[in-house]
C-alpha cells in the first residue's frame, strides 16, 4: 500500500478508538452491557478488520472479545483508597492482557510493555486518584489508554 493509504488507515484506527471510548463512557453511566459487550465486540471487530486489511489475521484475535469483556467487567468501586488502588491495579493488569493475542503472534513485546504501562497508569492514577474534572473525562481517557496500542500494533 502507498503511504497515503497507510495514513488513512491510521486515521480510521483513531476513529475506531473514538467509538470504543464512547461505548465505554456510555456504559459507565448506565447499561454496563454497552461497555462490556458492545465495546468488547467493537474492539474485536476493529482488531480483526485491521488484521484482515494488513493480511495478518489469525483466529486467535477473536480472543480479544473475551479479554475486553473480562477486563471491563471487573468491579473497581471502593470506599477506601487502598482497596480502590488494588482493584484499579487488577483492572489495569486485565486490560494489559487484551493485547496478548496480537503480541504473541507478532512478537512485539516492547509494544506490550508500552500498552501495559498505559493500562496500569491510567487505571491507577486516573481511577484511583480522580485527577480529572469529571468521571466522563476519566472513563474516556482510560478507554483511550486501554484501546489505542493494540490497534496500532497491527
Amino acid at each position: 500500500m502507498d503511504e497515503i493509504t497507510l495514513q488513512w488507515i491510521q486515521i480510521s484506527k483513531v476513529l475506531a478508538i473514538a467509538v470504543y471510548v464512547g461505548l465505554y463512557g456510555f456504559g459507565g453511566m448506565r447499561g454496563k452491557w454497552k461497555r462490556r459487550i458492545l465495546g468488547a465486540l467493537w474492539m474485536t471487530l476493529a482488531i480483526c478488520g485491521y488484521a484482515l486489511l494488513s493480511h495478518t489475521f489469525s483466529y486467535w484475535y477473536l480472543l480479544s472479545f473475551l479479554l475486553y469483556f473480562g477486563a471491563s467487567s471487573l468491579g473497581y468501586g471502593s470506599e477506601t483508597l487502598r482497596e480502590a488502588l488494588s482493584r484499579r491495579t487488577l483492572q489495569g493488569l486485565a486490560f494489559s492482557c487484551v493485547a496478548l493475542p496480537i503480541v504473541i503472534l507478532t512478537g512485539n513485546w516492547l509494544g506490550f510493555a508500552l500498552h501495559s504501562i498505559f493500562c496500569l497508569s491510567s487505571c491507577i492514577i486516573l481511577g484511583g486518584f480522580n485527577i480529572l474534572p469529571s468521571a466522563r473525562a476519566e472513563e474516556s481517557l482510560i478507554a483511550l489508554s486501554v484501546s489505542a496500542v493494540p490497534l496500532f500494533l497491527i
